[in-house]
């Protein structure tokens, strides 16, 4: 329903109307709205390469920078989204929500994985689509890497961060208000950012000023540790094995969730949601 409701809203910002049937002419212009769109993304997605080409092979030192961004991909996503499910939901329901969730028919970790997918997916998609403009760039200045490979790898790794970043919030809601749940979210923000540094630490290992035993310049890719791990034969594997423990990890955390709680959380964004069509 929420895809659906999404998808009438940008239907309604292009002037579509999804709810009704359409004519001939109609379907002619949907046939050219995918045209247009289709011929702007794969303009721009051609432009994107070759400014990276350019820019990568003029500044060579680039690519240790991005190399070393590629490794803490995951780790940016898995901290932004657990900071933000610390602050609100990370389960956002709209008015329309709340019929479903009265009739008790739908178990709140059922709840929170079909809240949840729709983020993890988007983000996956646009962390994907960055890591192959980073990996294609270090791939210009001689990094042994293959960009396509490396890109799906982090993109699902960054749906399976996305997926953790929310179990935290899940978590948050399972405690009861007061110093519990104050020393939770105090707790696992500390942890988060000490996490975000350890990653950034070790992806970039072998080029600090201070020098790491046990983390020194390894591979073909002259990154460290990190990156290497990611490029490895068996990291889609890996990064498939931590989306479906992302995904149990998930349920499991919001067993004990607190609906209630969680739809006054989600009162601002019901709201907004309500008004969108206004914004255009």
């Amino acid at each position: 329903r929420h895809f659906r409701t999404d998808l009438a809203w940008w239907g309604y910002a292009l002037g579509v109307d999804i709810d009704e049937r359409g004519d001939v002419f109609d379907r002619l212009y949907y046939v050219y709205l995918v045209l247009i769109f289709g011929g702007c993304a794969v303009s721009s997605w051609a432009y994107a390469l070759d400014r990276v080409r350019e820019v990568f092979s003029s500044a060579p030192s680039l690519g240790l920078l991005a190399a070393t961004a590629l490794g803490v991909l995951p780790a940016f996503v898995l901290v932004t989204r657990g900071l933000r499910a610390l602050r609100e939901s990370p389960v956002r329901f709209i008015a329309a929500d709340a019929a479903f969730i009265a009739t008790g028919s739908f178990p709140a970790p059922v709840l929170a994985l079909t809240m949840s997918v729709g983020p993890a997916l988007k983000q996956g998609i646009v962390q994907g689509l960055i890591a192959y403009l980073l990996a294609f760039g270090a791939a210009v200045t001689g990094a042994v890497i293959a960009p396509l490979p490396a890109a799906l790898t982090l993109a699902v790794l960054s749906a399976a961060a996305s997926l953790l970043g929310d179990a935290v919030g899940c978590l948050r809601l399972s405690i009861p208000r007061g110093g519990a749940r104050w020393a939770f979210s105090i707790g696992a923000s500390v942890a988060l950012l000490a996490f975000a540094a350890l990653s950034v630490v070790v992806s970039a290992a072998g080029h600090l000023p201070i020098p790491l035993p046990g983390l020194e310049v390894t591979g073909a890719n002259g990154s460290g540790p990190l990156l290497d791990l990611l490029t490895a034969p068996a990291a889609s594997v890996v990064a498939v094995a931590a989306l479906a423990v992302a995904l149990a990890l998930l349920a499991l955390s919001a067993i004990r969730m607190d609906l209630i709680e969680a739809i006054e959380e989600s009162g601002l964004c019901a709201a907004l949601f309500g008004v969108r069509r206004l914004a255009l």
